[in-house]
């Protein structure tokens, strides 16, 4: 379900900061497989995978804008 919006978030934010969106890419993939293995066991435990995986949403979407922002000044 929140696969897809991350990729393109990848995607757009990596235009202008390719390693930190590989970086946060990383996150967000450790973060969802933290969550299933918590989910699984109980689903409380799917807490800290659940804020791992938003805080590598949340810079994503930041690098993304500061991407965007960027290319716009280029224009």
């Amino acid at each position: 379900e929140g696969l897809v919006p991350n990729v393109s978030l990848i995607l757009i934010s990596g235009f202008a900061w390719p390693i930190p969106s590989i970086v946060c890419g990383i996150v967000y993939l450790l973060g969802r497989i933290l969550f299933a293995i918590g989910y699984a066991r109980d689903p409380i435990l799917r807490v800290p995978g659940s804020v791992i995986l938003n805080v590598a949403t949340g810079g994503l979407l930041l690098f993304s804008l500061w991407s965007i922002a960027l290319m716009q000044m280029a224009i």
